[in-house]
């Protein structure tokens, strides 16, 4: 499997240099739904929505659990249509079956850019391969962008975003990172707060089903 790391010293501040640009909804998002948001301790569900509330984001977070009222005393929703507000990012980590009903849920409700950490997608076979075709071009169909599927997800520390099942946050610095490899996103940002090493951005690419950062 093709690896690549990419580490650039580059000061940039995404939401200036690509205020209209179809990215912003993924970097510098307003507001944040997650599916599969979950309060069963170290689930992958739990750990996410975990460490975005312990980064500060100070966005709409809408957490998508049609089994509960409330997940660490935020509001709950059944699904997105019961958002009465705009979202700009959705993050998903349902099992991958479910994922092609909730890409065409979040098409409808007008969301741009997702997040798709779930895996058993082309790494599980040709059935996992054929849920993927579905998925993007439901995804190219409403025009959404995303990364993944089956990635760590992505950090940005001056949005105080931190969108990743790991246990590392990052400080924020002027060196991007992207890898396709969740375990060398994590190995560096263990080094990284080891040396006092700062981050713009930290993204796990994953499969690279739709955006590509290589």
């Amino acid at each position: 499997m093709r690896e690549s790391i990419l580490l650039r010293t580059i000061d940039f501040n995404i939401r200036e240099l690509v205020n209209s640009h179809y990215l912003t909804s993924l970097f510098a998002p307003n507001s944040i739904a997650i599916f599969g948001a979950s309060e069963r301790e170290n689930s992958v569900g739990e750990v996410v929505f975990r460490n975005l509330l312990s980064a500060g984001f100070s966005g709409g977070i809408y957490p998508i659990n049609p089994r509960r009222d409330t997940i660490k005393e935020v509001k709950a929703y059944k699904s997105i249509s019961e958002v009465q507000d705009t979202v700009e990012l959705a993050v998903v980590i349902t099992p991958a079956k479910t994922i092609p009903s909730i890409v065409r849920e979040c098409g409808d409700h007008g969301v741009k850019a997702m997040i798709i950490l779930s895996a058993g997608f082309r790494e599980a076979g040709p059935e996992g391969r054929a849920l993927e075709d579905q998925v993007v071009n439901i995804a190219k169909e409403y025009g959404i962008r995303f990364i993944g599927p089956n990635c760590l997800g992505l950090i940005r520390p001056s949005e105080s975003i931190n969108l990743t099942f790991g246990n590392n946050n990052a400080m924020p610095g002027n060196l991007a990172l992207v890898s396709q490899s969740g375990a060398i996103c994590t190995a560096i940002l263990d080094w990284a707060e080891e040396n006092d090493v700062g981050f713009s951005t930290v993204i796990s690419t994953g499969i690279a089903a739709d955006l590509d950062f290589g």
